[in-house]
């Protein structure tokens, strides 16, 4: 739906409030406990019932008009141990504590998202699952949210996670097909059964490592939709950043992507985790809407033509 752009830029001016909300009032993990409660009474206010996971995590439900398959998305609600130095009028007033890697933007954009696909829920054949994650900085709130039980009831079949960039001008999309971040942890791994031969592979499956390149397929062509084709790039190649949505991708076929959120004539091309890091907040509403796009392109891609 090209209406999703055009709605999300009329809605922005709520949306940025909120975002500026969360910026000036940043918890780390585990102590979310204020983030969570905005969360929850936005969702309250949009009328989208939720379940409280994880502490202070929250999974919210978009039922569609019919049944269909289930999409989820993540976004991250934890703030970091810096003192913020951006100048900005919305800074953090938590000493020591700042959202320095645009988890703000990342929740402020899901809620937008979520109010986009309020508008057409009744065409939407399956679900939407929201997933506001706490401690993705810290031990991780992905594996504790999927513990107790987010990926079922029911199953996800797709997830996807937008993260902001500042080296990238805002009005941009950038995916890759394949690893993007790297691991944070150490793991040990073992192999039991029969494998196929290493010059055939085709005897072999596995059905989350076929379906990610098709997801990912899907939240580029939704991108397109609402950016245009120009403005959607694809990654040359893995960071050594790291995020725990991994855990998501093990459950189900997977995509992450970053949106840009630069801007370099007001200055704002700080790395993240840096006390000068800011997001554009005239992205903000691109982030949602494309969002929203690629939900309704997944659920109803299987009614298209």
């Amino acid at each position: 739906m090209e209406a999703f752009k055009e709605t999300a830029l009329s809605l922005a001016p709520a949306w940025r409030e909120l975002f500026f909300t969360l910026h000036r009032c940043p918890e780390l993990g585990r102590r979310e406990h204020r983030t969570a409660k905005l969360i929850r009474e936005r969702l309250e206010a949009l009328g989208i019932p939720y379940t409280p996971l994880a502490d202070t995590g929250t999974m919210a439900v978009i039922q569609g008009g019919r049944p269909g398959r289930t999409i989820g998305f993540r976004a991250d609600i934890d703030a970091l141990p810096i003192s913020e130095d951006s100048g900005l009028p919305y800074a953090s007033q938590v000493p020591g504590v700042m959202h320095a890697c645009g988890h703000d933007f990342h929740t402020a954009a899901l809620l937008g998202a979520a109010e986009l696909l309020l508008g057409c829920r009744s065409e939407l054949p399956g679900t939407v699952k929201l997933f506001f994650q706490p401690d993705e900085e810290g031990d991780g709130g992905a594996a504790r949210m999927i513990a107790e039980g987010c990926m079922e009831a029911p199953h996800v079949d797709a997830m996807l996670c937008c993260h902001v960039e500042s080296g990238l001008p805002t009005g941009t999309l950038c995916t890759r097909s394949g690893p993007v971040c790297a691991a944070s942890n150490p793991f040990a791994v073992t192999l039991r059964g029969r494998g196929s031969h290493g010059a055939k592979p085709h005897l072999g499956a596995d059905v989350i490592v076929a379906g990610a390149p098709a997801v990912t397929s899907l939240l580029t062509s939704s991108a397109r939709k609402v950016l245009g084709a120009e403005n959607v790039l694809e990654q040359d190649a893995p960071t050594l950043g790291t995020d725990d949505f991994g855990y998501f991708c093990n459950a189900a076929p997977g995509c992450y992507y970053y949106i840009g959120v630069g801007n370099e004539a007001k200055g704002w091309t700080y790395p993240t985790h840096n006390p000068h890091f800011a997001a554009d907040p005239e992205a903000l509403p691109l982030a949602a809407a494309v969002e929203a796009q690629a939900a309704y392109d997944y659920l109803r891609q299987e009614e298209t033509p």
